[in-house]
């Protein structure tokens, strides 16, 4: 199993001086190789189609409305599922303390992948490439601690890589985004992205208090 990560929002806590209201972490699923070759081809198809240079990278911000559309009318013709924790920081901020919310990122990802366990296993699992070496250790670490038992292994590896270079992290930022936007009423367009794939959705998870599954 092949998963690539990636979230919207940022974990930050100062709600009151910019930090977002929500952090959503977004994963995609593929369960053969073949499936991956093919979403990437298919994103390739469609830089080619919009007229984007080769390099160009899909993010869901930075995007126009005709390249989202065309990226999930594309994608949605492979072979993946998506499942989602969706986080209202204000009510973690209510029933957390502070140090808990300095590893927040940490547990956000493992709360997603460890969920459902029996669904999960031996996944090689991809993210962008970001902070320092140490900070990727010490995630790495955490998730392989907390993931991975004597009975059950959930993750086989961590990957980190460039989201320029890899199709399939940008589908994981593109879906992260149109979940965060739905949750954004403020934009007219705020559900439109996301019912392109919403087909797609297999778990999504809403903190409040504790994880509930409303999908």
């Amino acid at each position: 199993m092949h998963i690539f990560m990636d979230e919207s929002g940022d974990p930050g806590f100062k709600l009151d001086q910019g930090s977002s209201k929500w952090f959503i972490v977004a994963m995609v699923l593929f369960s053969h190789d073949a499936a991956v070759t093919r979403a990437s081809f298919l994103i390739n198809q469609t830089r080619r189609r919009l007229g984007l240079a080769e390099s160009y990278e899909f993010k869901f911000n930075k995007t126009s409305p005709q390249e989202k559309r065309a990226f999930f009318e594309a994608v949605i013709k492979c072979d993946f599922t998506i499942r989602a924790a969706v986080f209202d920081k204000a009510k973690v901020k209510a029933h957390y303390p502070v140090k808990f919310k300095r590893h927040f990122y940490h547990y956000a990802i493992r709360t997603l992948l460890e969920i459902d366990k029996t669904q999960i296993q031996h996944a090689r699992i991809y993210v962008d490439t970001f902070g320092s070496q140490v900070f990727r250790q010490t995630l790495s670490r955490y998730l392989s601690d907390h993931l991975n038992t004597s009975q059950s292994t959930i993750m086989d590896n961590l990957i980190f890589k460039d989201s320029k270079y890899d199709n399939t992290l940008q589908l994981a930022d593109m879906v992260a985004g149109a979940l965060h936007r739905s949750y954004l009423h403020k934009f007219a367009d705020a559900d439109d992205f996301r019912e392109l794939v919403r087909s797609k959705e297999d778990q999504i998870w809403v903190f409040d208090k504790v994880m509930h599954r409303v999908k």
